[in-house]
């Protein structure tokens, strides 16, 4: 079976260039690689791009909302999610190919917990197959909002200064508690040049690589549920409840 890799990190933090890096890095050693990304190319996928662009928005007495209910909005990338991990993550994990996933669970944390409780947003994920490695590429906000307005005309729903700065809080507080533990979650220095950020990123996965390989993988996919069914009880709370200044 293939690796499970996501990258997470703000909007303009380099993911996309880091997961692209590493599969080409991965192609070249042999290895078999599936490159995607969340919001996913399924329907729901669409629909939410078009949510994040502000192309799409419910009408309440005649006029706009925007943007979503943040419920709605997490329910969707979950629903997404699950239409993901069928029609894609799986059956190319299957097939032994290294797939590499630019945004996956810990984005949903991070982001929709703005709005929503972390507990419920991971009840709604709870299906969602937890990644061999995810590298999260820290930035602070100020630098990806730079990054953003040079590179786009137009900013996304969640790419305003001071989201970035809470989902940021919220990437490192979950990254470091033990949720961030279930994801094997490592924390990489992106303001570096790219070539340095992706040496540490190899360099990280081949000392992970003998570890991840060891795992016994063939009860995890092949059992007819997936190991995707609904956690007991509650979800943990993370150690860390104080209000963010």
């Amino acid at each position: 079976m293939g690796l499970f890799i996501a990258f997470e990190g703000l909007d303009g933090a380099g993911t996309t260039t880091q997961a692209r890096h590493l599969a080409d890095r991965l192609e070249s050693e042999g290895f078999p690689v599936h490159l995607t990304k969340e919001p996913s190319e399924g329907p729901v996928g669409n629909l939410i791009s078009l949510v994040l662009k502000r192309r799409l928005v419910a009408p309440q007495a005649g006029r706009p909302l925007d943007p979503f209910p943040d419920d709605l909005l997490a329910l969707l990338f979950a629903a997404d999610r699950i239409d993901h991990l069928h029609a894609e993550i799986l059956p190319k994990l299957r097939e032994g190919e290294m797939v590499i996933t630019d945004r996956y669970l810990l984005s949903s944390y991070a982001y929709q917990s703005l709005g929503c409780d972390l507990r419920w947003v991971r009840e709604v994920n709870s299906h969602a197959l937890l990644p061999d490695i995810t590298f999260l590429i820290d930035v602070p906000a100020p630098v990806c909002l730079k990054r953003i307005e040079r590179e786009r005309w137009q900013t996304e729903l969640f790419e305003g200064l001071d989201k970035l700065v809470v989902v940021r809080k919220n990437y490192l507080r979950i990254a470091a508690s033990p949720i961030g533990e279930e994801m094997n979650v490592i924390r990489l220095d992106g303001e570096r040049e790219v070539r340095a950020v992706h040496k540490e990123i190899w360099g990280e996965l081949s000392k992970a690589d003998s570890l991840l390989k060891a795992r016994t993988r063939k009860a995890r996919f092949d059992r007819p549920e997936l190991d995707l069914q609904p956690p007991s009880g509650s979800a943990p709370p993370l150690p860390l409840e104080e209000e963010e200044s």
